[in-house]
């Protein structure tokens, strides 16, 4: 059965017809449609990085069980784009699904939403799921670079840092981390220099960014290949959670202190690089919580 062939059915019971036979507007935002999990495609912008072993992670398997269980009651949000439907948001969820298709060897069905939306607005829209469901750092940046070409496609001139910002969910500064992230490593670049896509992938955010300023391309390899070295010797011990060494402490009267800082001089590199994974996201946080400031100060100035 060609995908032209490929039947989908609606929340109203309308009798199944073929996908490729129908135009956007013939899909109705307000309606759920159910539609073959093959028949719908990751689009090459999308910011998730399909990891090498799904079913080994605990919490994709109990979202495998729990779309086994429920049969998937969130519906997938999708976009025709000619003649193809591709996946907007709901990645995880359509992962999962594809792995109960293959243990189950049966077609499987998904629910679906249409939003008649351009590749922009698209693109924003998956941008906004990293609310709920976190990306890397290497795949935020690689997804800033991208939206980033698409906006100066359709503007027809470069675009500013704030420009860019006020297209996706984040600060100006966490825009401006990812593009030096992203423009330092696309996946063309770590293929090319025998670089694991994954390894560099689970690295964080200051591991990408000190290795981004190193100033000749070979350095920059070389400083990956050093951080994923550091973080495959020094594993988290299995079946235990990790415990943060270092906490933040504030009080009513503005004082805030942070337990345990130790002199940076004083510590190993494997050592330092554990500090930073640890207050990373805190430094996320606050500039979260500054910039909401500071959009509350400017609404009621206004």
């Amino acid at each position: 059965m060609t995908e032209q062939q490929i039947l989908f059915s609606d929340d109203r019971g309308s009798p199944p017809q073929p996908v490729g036979s129908r135009r956007t507007e013939d899909f109705a935002e307000d309606r759920t449609y159910q539609l073959p999990i093959g028949v719908i495609r990751i689009p090459a912008w999308h910011p998730r990085i399909r990891p090498p072993h799904l079913s080994p992670d605990p919490d994709f398997e109990r979202l495998v069980r729990s779309v086994q269980l429920r049969d998937l009651c969130d519906p997938l949000v999708v976009r025709m784009e000619g003649g193809t439907v591709q996946l907007v948001s709901g990645v995880r969820r359509y992962w999962a699904m594809e792995e109960i298709e293959r243990r189950e060897g049966r077609p499987v069905t998904a629910p679906v939403r249409f939003q008649h939306v351009d590749p922009r607005r698209a693109m924003a829209m998956a941008a906004a799921s990293n609310t709920d469901v976190k990306w890397s750092a290497l795949e935020e940046s690689l997804f800033a670079v991208r939206m980033r070409a698409e906006v100066e496609q359709e503007e027809g001139r470069e675009v500013t840092v704030d420009e860019l910002a006020a297209e996706l969910p984040w600060c100006v500064g966490k825009t401006s981390e990812r593009l030096t992230i992203g423009q330092a490593f696309p996946l063309a670049f770590l293929e090319a220099n025998g670089l694991s896509v994954h390894d560099v992938n689970a690295l964080s955010k200051a591991s990408l960014l000190r290795a981004a300023a190193r100033r000749s391309p070979d350095s920059r390899v070389q400083a990956l290949r050093n951080a994923i070295h550091g973080r495959q010797q020094s594993p988290a011990p299995a079946g235990r959670r990790a415990r943060s060494k270092y906490t933040l402490r504030g009080s009513d009267r503005g004082g805030v202190e942070i337990l345990r800082c130790p002199d940076p001089h004083a510590l190993s590199a494997a050592e330092a690089g554990e500090v930073l994974d640890i207050l990373e996201p805190l430094v996320e946080s606050l500039r979260r919580r500054l910039d909401d400031a500071r959009e509350g100060r400017a609404s009621e100035a206004t």
